[in-house]
């Protein structure tokens, strides 16, 4: 691949997880009000899940452009 259709590609890829942060915004919002509603091993799953998003959200993780 050359390096200039690198960052159209990168772009994408930035615009994409922007996407997913606000669809994701309202249940982030909710965890507790969600997690009360499921069963114990939905719960932990769910409470992982809800931990690497965290993670990739930070915002000192290094944007890609």
């Amino acid at each position: 691949m050359d390096p200039a259709d690198i960052l159209p590609a990168l772009e994408r890829l930035d615009d994409a997880v922007d996407l997913l942060e606000d669809a994701l915004q309202p249940l982030i919002n909710n965890v507790t009000d969600v997690a009360s509603k499921l069963p114990l091993l939905d719960k932990a799953k769910f409470y992982v899940l809800m931990l690497s998003l965290i993670h990739i959200s930070e915002p000192t993780r290094p944007r890609l452009i």
